[in-house]
């Protein structure tokens, strides 16, 4: 038995993964670790299918390096150069074509998060799902509780993703949801490490599986082009 190579997010078959976000362990980096300078107002891929962009300054800017942590999985670290208050956004957009399954239904975010600043992430960690209409506007899906430790350094948060008619669903290969993670500076945040990023249909929050890099890698060729 074979499976659709058609929708690009839903992990292997039979289904063991059913992770719908692209490289989220962040192994895949086609264009190298990512320095920006201060006052960024751009959102820069920093791993393939992740943007990031401070939100207020963060003084000299940042740069961004894959990193192994604590031995526990691959994960990205931003390192900030003069952070002030504020906060910063790390985000993914998840195409129409795999969202459409999710209306109506609860999703559950999982992570780890960890850094040098002493940041707690119960307090200090927001997470934001919305979905997108033909017209390429915003809605927030609602929130199901708030931001809960499931263990260690791993975090969960689910929500309600919304419907819409028929007129306001977007094209297949629109946007058609952006997860949203935003640690707040804090007033000095100058490392924030996340690894082994979940997004799943449900409101429990199951064990993270990462894909093989050679299939990570072919989902995120399928976004990025080469230009020689």
């Amino acid at each position: 038995m074979t499976r659709s190579r058609g929708v690009a997010d839903w992990g292997h078959y039979p289904p063991v993964n059913n992770n719908i976000l692209i490289n989220p362990a962040f192994t895949v980096k086609q264009r190298g670790d990512v320095i920006v300078a201060g006052n960024s107002t751009d959102f820069p891929f920093v791993s393939d299918r992740w943007t990031h962009r401070p939100a207020n300054s963060v003084g000299s800017g940042y740069q961004v390096e894959p990193v192994i942590i604590n031995g526990q999985g691959n994960g990205l670290n931003i390192i900030y150069g003069s952070p002030t208050s504020g906060a910063v956004f790390l985000q993914q957009d998840v195409e129409a074509i795999n969202v459409y399954p999710l209306y109506a239904k609860q999703v559950t975010v999982s992570f780890n998060i960890n850094n040098n600043s002493g940041i707690d992430p119960l307090a200090n960690t927001a997470i934001d799902v919305n979905i997108w209409k033909k017209d390429q506007s915003a809605i927030t899906c609602t929130p199901v509780g708030d931001v809960v430790n499931i263990g260690g350094t791993r975090y969960s948060q689910t929500f309600e993703v919304g419907t819409m008619s028929d007129a306001n669903i977007p094209d297949p290969s629109e946007r058609g949801m952006r997860l949203r993670i935003h640690p707040t500076l804090n007033g000095g945040l100058r490392e924030w490490k996340l690894w082994n990023v979940k997004l799943e249909v449900g409101s429990v929050a199951t064990p993270f599986i990462a894909r093989q890099y050679g299939e990570e890698l072919a989902l995120c060729q399928r976004y990025y082009q080469f230009v020689r």
